[in-house]
């Protein structure tokens, strides 16, 4: 196993990021698994998918040591049974991030640095921010945190079909490798906290 970030956002939020490097093998050596659980498992057909779903449980696991079950709402959100916290997961390459925040539903994403991003950006980007990003240094960068904080905000919702250009508003921001800013979730206001591990981007909401 290998941690790369592991930080206290505020006293009731805690996130990381698991550098999958294990065989499913020695995962699944790692973590004891309830019979819905495994069933949940091996409905995956690639042993991508499989490690990405076992990372994000040995990484919860990290972050908040205890007996407790995973399990998924109408709309394939993942909770915790008795809503004893509030998580969110990620994963994208051999990367698995999640965060727990004691009180609030939460969102996080993490995406690996692609120039590609450029020519689906009018998908969930609305003129004004995108007006934003192309007026400054950094727009790769903040194309990839702008995509992340709407996923992490989508997780918060729990709402199926919202749009990201219509419902979910980022406020501009001077780019570093690790910040805040603030958006919007159908006029609710949120600030995340963003910052970069490696070549991949991670976004979390804040509350």
């Amino acid at each position: 196993m290998a941690i790369l970030f592991k930080k206290n956002i505020t006293d009731s939020i805690i996130a990381g990021v698991w550098k999958i490097t294990e065989t499913l093998e020695d995962m699944m050596s790692q973590i004891k698994l309830s019979l819905s659980e495994t069933d949940y498992l091996y409905q995956f057909k690639s042993e991508e998918r499989k490690k990405h779903w076992l990372a994000s449980r040995l990484l919860l696991k990290e972050l908040m040591p205890g007996k407790y079950e995973i399990s998924y709402n109408e709309n394939g959100k993942p909770i915790i049974k008795n809503e004893l916290f509030h998580i969110s997961i990620s994963h994208s390459g051999n990367y698995a991030a999640a965060v727990i925040n004691k009180y609030y539903p939460t969102g996080i994403d993490i995406e690996k640095q692609r120039k590609k991003i450029e020519n689906v950006a009018d998908r969930f980007l609305n003129e004004k921010e995108k007006s934003d990003i192309l007026k400054k240094d950094y727009i790769i960068e903040k194309y990839h945190i702008y995509w992340s904080a709407k996923e992490a905000l989508y997780k918060v919702s729990g709402e199926k079909g919202l749009s990201f250009r219509e419902s979910i508003f980022v406020e501009d921001f001077e780019y570093k490798e690790e910040g805040t800013f603030n958006a919007t979730l159908n006029g609710q206001k949120f600030n995340l906290y963003y910052t970069k591990i490696e070549d991949y981007f991670l976004v979390m909401v804040n509350g």
